[in-house]
């Protein structure tokens, strides 16, 4: 039993860690889709020269 609890355990970990990375992923996206959004609206992309993307780790 301890075994298998280990494994579950382990198997735990190494999928919260991959909705992490997830989770960071979806931000991007979400991220340029609004970026692309403002941009079609303004029909341009120049209306982000100004803005720098900040990606956290």
């Amino acid at each position: 039993m301890q075994q298998r609890f280990d494994m579950f355990m382990e198997r735990k970990a190494t999928v919260e860690a991959q909705m992490e990375e997830l989770k960071k992923t979806i931000e991007l996206i979400e991220h340029k889709c609004s970026f692309y959004k403002l941009a079609l609206d303004a029909g341009t992309e120049d209306i982000h020269k100004n803005n720098k993307i900040v990606i956290k780790n």
